[in-house]
């Protein structure tokens, strides 16, 4: 076989990989990596023994935190797969472990990793059907909602750590 012939053909194999992923995929999974790393990083980081914490008798404890972000996840990935969320299947709602816990939060991170890599970019823009009123949702501007919720939640963690004298986790944003 002719050795120009066989780059040609390799790549073009190449191409159609690379291409393979949609751009909002090669531009939202990086992020979303980092937010499941520093995410985790957070939970990993306050000992079992306060993972029934909470700061006032108002507020949620930081295991309550964590299902919160993870329900969030699950409820809100509805509107983009029309696929109720089964990683929440066989958990607790309340006093799980902390590994428990996070077995849970890295199903739910890598639930929409797996969606994320399957969105096409023609399909990314939809609208979706939203729970709220007067708001137009598309969906990759359901999965930046999620995000959005999370960085949240997070944030306040960083403060139930702190309250506890613990140093959190350094930022994973790059």
């Amino acid at each position: 076989m002719n050795i120009r012939l066989l780059l040609v053909i390799v790549f073009c194999i190449a191409g159609v990989s690379a291409h393979s992923q949609s751009n909002f995929a090669i531009e939202f999974g990086p992020v979303w990596q980092r937010a499941k790393t520093y995410t985790i990083k957070m939970a990993e980081a306050m000992p079992e023994k306060f993972y029934q914490y909470k700061p006032t008798k108002d507020a949620k404890t930081f295991e309550e935190e964590l299902t919160h972000i993870t329900n969030n996840i699950g409820f809100l990935q509805y509107y983009v797969t029309g696929v109720k969320a089964n990683f929440l299947d066989g958990f607790k709602k309340t006093g799980k472990s902390k590994s428990e816990t996070l077995s849970m939060l890295n199903k739910a991170f890598d639930a929409i990793t797996q969606q994320v890599e399957k969105l096409k970019d023609k399909e990314a823009g939809h609208s979706v059907k939203f729970f709220a009123k007067n708001v137009a949702m598309t969906k990759k501007g359901i999965y930046y909602l999620i995000r959005d919720h999370l960085t949240h939640h997070r944030a306040q963690l960083v403060v139930y750590l702190r309250l506890k004298g613990i140093k959190p986790p350094r930022y994973v944003g790059w």
